[in-house]
């Protein structure tokens, strides 16, 4: 399911784009006038970060996420669901943004942090005294990729199968020291 989200008016837009720069190699967003009724600081990025780590940039009285107005300063149609591909919520620059559908931002999203092995995709399988690998297929429903002796094991099956179906998307294990 879709995240809902109200886009910025193309009438609103309009007239940010005359007030707002952006930035595609920063990322930034940057005030180019003075406004009368508010105090905009000219020296320094727009936004500020949300509680989840997005930057947020308020305008006419309403919030706009600021990776979805960078679609809408590059000219391209704003994705129901963005992916920053580094990970970092605050990073909006272009090369950084791409369109994704929600599993595929879930995918490329950090470890959960009740994740107490420290890999993505296993679970301790104690019945056999080993470690269940699994993932997702493309309609999202869990597929078990077998039963290993070891974690790092079991991660590998792991990342080899988010290679597989997840592609650009995928975020992998790190099981080898450098």
């Amino acid at each position: 399911m879709p995240i809902k989200f109200k886009p910025i008016t193309d009438a609103d837009f309009e007239s940010l784009e005359e007030e707002m720069t952006y930035d595609p190699d920063t990322g930034e967003f940057w005030w180019v006038c003075q406004n009368k009724a508010r105090n905009r600081n000219l020296d320094k990025p727009v936004g500020s970060p949300n509680g989840r780590g997005y930057l947020r940039i308020k305008y006419k009285g309403k919030s706009h996420s600021s990776h979805r107005l960078a679609f809408k300063f590059m000219g391209e149609p704003v994705p129901d669901c963005v992916d920053h591909i580094n990970g970092v919520k605050g990073d909006n620059r272009w090369d950084n943004l791409r369109p994704a559908d929600r599993r595929k931002n879930v995918v490329n999203s950090e470890l959960r942090s009740d994740n107490t092995q420290k890999y993505r995709g296993i679970v301790n399988h104690k019945l056999c005294n080993g470690w269940t690998a699994q993932g997702s297929d493309e309609n999202g429903k869990r597929v078990h990729l077998g039963v290993f002796t070891s974690k790092r094991e079991a991660a590998l099956a792991y990342n080899y199968h988010a290679e597989k179906v997840y592609g650009p998307f995928a975020k992998f294990n790190q099981v080898f020291d450098y």
